[in-house]
């Protein structure tokens, strides 16, 4: 058999075949983005059969904020910080993990309801999650005061659905457990792990 790239639609990386029929893929810096590329086996009479393997390449918080701020901006952690808002609602890794800029006005991107089962409560959220992430986990916590007296503990919670539409995913999660109070209350918290 002999292999060849017939299709390469991921404009981050660049598939070959090498010497040993093996696909090498190389990646470009500072770029992101999904693709197919279609790899054809051909045999010694000519006949052919294709396989598509999609590849991913992941968007860091680093490449996020070098496209959206100045270069300037994005050295100064005051400014393009993961815990920085700049006249937003939303944090510079909020802004990140939604998919938006700091251009982007968004109050309202994550939706808290009760999801009703029998006589409990479930807290649940949903909202917009770029689906090209690196470095990202979510959690929900829970606190009867805010955090004041009560520390914000981290409490489990399942992926009730998970919608696509291009690179933007819409979650909705829930706790497990039903609410704990008619006092408590929840916040969902994204963290930076890169």
């Amino acid at each position: 058999l002999t292999y060849s790239i017939e299709e390469d639609s991921n404009p981050a990386v660049t598939a070959s075949i090498d010497v040993s029929n093996q696909l090498q893929i190389s990646y470009l810096p500072d770029s992101w983005g999904r693709g197919v590329v279609t790899v054809r086996a051909t045999d010694s009479v000519g006949n052919t059969v294709d396989d598509n393997i999609t590849i991913e390449v992941l968007r860091t918080y680093n490449l996020w904020k070098s496209s959206v701020f100045s270069a300037g901006d994005a050295a100064d952690d005051n400014i393009s910080g993961p815990g920085v808002s700049n006249g937003t609602a939303l944090t510079n890794l909020e802004l990140y993990v939604h998919g938006l800029t700091p251009a982007d006005r968004e109050n309202d991107v994550v939706i808290f309801s009760n999801t009703k089962n029998g006589n409990f409560d479930y807290p649940t959220f949903s909202f917009p999650m770029f689906n090209l992430l690196s470095g990202i986990t979510f959690a929900i916590q829970e606190s009867t005061d805010l955090g004041i007296t009560d520390s914000w503990e981290t409490i489990p919670h399942t992926v009730v659905n998970q919608s696509r539409s291009g690179n933007i995913d819409t979650m909705v999660i829930r706790t497990t457990s039903p609410r704990a109070s008619a006092d408590a209350f929840y916040r969902l918290v994204f963290t930076l792990t890169e």
